[in-house]
């Protein structure tokens, strides 16, 4: 399978692809990054459930100051941290290789930008009651899914979703309660 990054300055960049991987259409991945514009631009990013790493490395791509990947499936994480080598941009990110889960219970860091892209076939109900806690005050959440499927996320409010055939995206803001 190939993939490339769509835009920035890693444009048409081949990436490498694990056997593990459902990566985004790219018409999906299009669509979310030009939701996004210029919002992207010096954000700290974290691409969850991060497969070959497309997301994140578009993100860097556009302008990002910085991505953690968290990968749990071995090859995914070592193919991420191949394609950061082969792009000489490893000094912009990170990869960590653990399950989504224990991530978001152990950090400590708060992101701009979550980029998720969970199975389709398992989505994770905790998964959308933890996200919240590595987000800063206003952070935005693109959360890839399947057609039609709007979950509720903790703390977070639905701006919009957009459907492309059987997948798509639901974006979300996340505004600290405390801050209201």
């Amino acid at each position: 399978m190939k993939l490339k990054i769509s835009s920035g300055i890693l444009k048409n960049s081949n990436l490498l692809v694990p056997k593990s991987a459902k990566p985004v259409k790219a018409i999906v991945k299009q669509s979310a990054f030009n939701y996004l514009g210029e919002a992207i631009k010096n954000k700290m990013i974290i691409d969850l459930f991060a497969g070959s790493g497309n997301i994140g490395i578009e993100a860097i791509s556009r302008g990002a100051k910085f991505t953690t990947f968290v990968e749990q499936d071995y090859s995914a994480y070592k193919t991420i941290q191949e394609n950061l080598v082969n792009l000489n941009i490893e000094g912009k990110a990170e990869v960590i290789h653990q399950d989504v889960l224990k991530y978001l219970g152990s950090c400590e860091s708060k992101y701009d930008l979550i980029f998720a892209d969970p199975p389709y076939t398992n989505p994770s109900n905790h998964f959308l009651k933890t996200v919240y806690m590595v987000c800063k005050n206003n952070s935005i959440l693109i959360y890839f899914n399947k057609t039609g499927k709007n979950p509720v996320v903790e703390n977070m409010k639905i701006l919009e979703t957009r459907t492309f055939g059987d997948s798509g995206y639901s974006i979300y803001k996340y505004q600290n309660p405390s801050s209201k």
